[in-house]
């Protein structure tokens, strides 16, 4: 997009406020994962959540689910990121609910799986460490490796049957879209680079 997805603006919120908002209704801790050079901008906007620099900058997600997970004081973290704008907390809660007996719960439909409205256990940090060291960045890899256990369209339905949650945004023209339905629908519910931190 040539600028920071984070705050962007949707319905005179930013992106990682509206996130931030949205995911308190789990009640659960909240930790933010950023770079270094957006450090102190995002620490602004996140009031009393603990935000922490990514371990392991330039490695995609793997290193931010890392981090997250090291820096959390639970076992689980659900991570989400900046460019999801309508997530389902319903969906998520039904999630949380699956994460015993798993190291992953992730969503897939039509084969494809949606690794950033995910649960990830502390019984991923070796698996995580290990690709992470070999440069292996694709996060099928990570799932191929742990107990994963997959949410398929059949349960997502029940929750989110548009499939709302996984609308992202990578482009101008997708941010515009999501404005326009945010405005049309109330739809203002939620996303940013943020982990919630899981009791189980």
């Amino acid at each position: 997009m040539g600028r920071d997805k984070a705050f962007q603006p949707i319905e005179g919120t930013s992106l990682l406020e509206t996130a931030i908002n949205r995911l308190s209704a789990l009640q659960l801790p909240l930790l933010v994962v950023t770079s270094v050079q957006q450090y102190g901008r995002i620490a602004n906007l996140c009031n009393d959540h603990p935000v922490m620099i990514d371990r392991y900058p330039g490695m995609s997600v793997m290193g931010a689910i890392y981090t997250a997970l090291t820096g959390s004081q639970t076992n689980c973290v659900f991570i989400t990121g900046c460019d999801m704008p309508f997530l389902d907390i319903d969906l998520i809660r039904y999630q949380i609910t699956l994460t015993p007996g798993y190291s992953a719960v992730v969503p897939r439909i039509n084969g494809m799986t949606e690794p950033l409205h995910s649960i990830y256990t502390r019984d991923c940090l070796g698996a995580i460490s290990l690709l992470l060291r070999k440069n292996i960045l694709r996060i099928s890899e990570l799932f191929n490796l742990v107990n994963t256990r997959y949410v398929e369209v059949d349960e997502i339905d029940r929750y989110d049957p548009l499939h709302s949650s996984f609308i992202n945004i990578n482009t101008k023209e997708d941010l515009d879209n999501v404005r326009a339905i945010s405005c049309r629908c109330n739809l203002t519910q939620s996303a940013a680079g943020v982990s919630v931190c899981c009791s189980h």
